[in-house]
């Protein structure tokens, strides 16, 4: 069953999903979907639409096709090469509702911003309808952008070199959902279909006709566009076709720091106490001579705290916190103001 709702389904790869692929079950049930506008499978090693009419051209360099998780994929082994399909009217959901879906692979994040795809020309305001991309290793970021950029932002982990199956659902005038393998990802924010932005390029891989900047590095699958909202029992469905059902990756917990065991030479500590008790019963008139003095004081209440992190240098602190009370109430009380310095 579908809504009356755009969405975009795409397949990320990087080494092997979950599971076995079933490629012929896979490919048939996308072109099964009755609102299917554009299905570019990169099996004939070009981006053709294998529908329709809607053909991508591959622009810049660093680009190739490789065995993919169904088939071949088009593999951008550097931030410098995208897809471009040109203006497209089905694609910009013009009544709000559609589906882009695909199977997705990174390669690295390298920083900055990383698209899988979006429609948009040139840098303006009203110049973006919409795009999806990798912000950081964690976070996916669903966008439009008219006098200011509107944000959906999404909290997961996207494992390197491994193949993920990615579904973006729009419905009633803006973006609503967003699948991973098969999982509803938790979104923050919003992100409409911006109005006036329906006239654009659509383009897979980077945020626009630029081949240089924000663009993906890694592989693409089997991207599918509808006209309709898919349904969350049809995208787990595919997911798994794809052999890519699979719970969310969790970021691993952080480890506690190992109890540290230091052994010090209580000696060496012990005359220094010495020298320096020595040294706080003296007259400082040399204004030099009391800022080294002030000095030392810091340097021994940092060396205070350092020691209290050891449990079994308490005896040692309380000392050197001892000779930091007497210094300080040596300069209060008995030192005159030193000279400026």
């Amino acid at each position: 069953m579908k809504n009356s709702a755009f969405c975009l389904v795409i397949a990320l790869a990087a080494g092997s999903c979950l599971g076995a692929a079933r490629p012929a079950e896979y490919q048939k049930a996308v072109r099964g979907e009755k609102s299917l506008i554009s299905y570019c499978t990169f099996d004939s090693g070009d981006a053709s639409d294998s529908v329709g009419r809607h053909h991508g051209k591959v622009v810049g360099k660093g680009a190739r096709f490789d065995a993919g998780l169904v088939g071949k994929a088009i593999n951008f082994t550097a931030k410098t090469a995208l897809v471009e399909f040109g203006y497209v009217p089905e694609f910009a959901f013009k009544d709000g509702s559609g589906t882009i879906e695909v199977l997705i692979n990174h390669s690295g994040y390298s920083g900055g911003t990383n698209y899988v795809f979006a429609q948009r020309s040139g840098w303006a305001k009203d110049s973006m309808r919409y795009g999806f991309s990798m912000t950081k290793l964690d976070t996916m970021d669903v966008v439009s952008r008219g006098v200011r950029p509107n944000f959906a932002r999404c909290r997961v982990i996207l494992t390197q070199n491994q193949w993920h199956h990615l579904a973006v659902v729009y419905s009633g005038g803006g973006f609503v959902q967003a699948y991973l393998d098969g999982n509803k990802l938790p979104i923050t924010g919003r992100a409409p279909l911006e109005k006036g932005a329906d006239k654009h390029t659509f383009h897979l891989g980077a945020p626009n006709a630029k081949p240089d900047w924000e663009c993906w590095s890694g592989k693409f699958d089997e991207l599918a566009i509808y006209g309709d909202a898919l349904d969350e029992k049809t995208i787990v469905q595919h997911a798994k076709l794809a052999g890519c059902a699979r719970p969310l990756a969790k970021k691993p917990a952080a480890r506690a720091a190992p109890k540290q065991t230091v052994k010090y030479d209580a000696k060496p500590l012990s005359d220094a106490l010495a020298d320096l008790s020595t040294a706080f019963g003296d007259k400082y008139p040399d204004a030099k001579e009391y800022a080294a003095e002030l000095k030392a004081l810091d340097a021994l209440t940092d060396a205070a705290d350092r020691l209290a992190k050891f449990d079994h240098l308490d005896g040692i602190e309380q000392k050197f916190r001892k000779a930091i009370d007497s210094g300080r109430k040596l300069y209060d009380k008995d030192v005159p103001p030193p000279p400026a310095l």
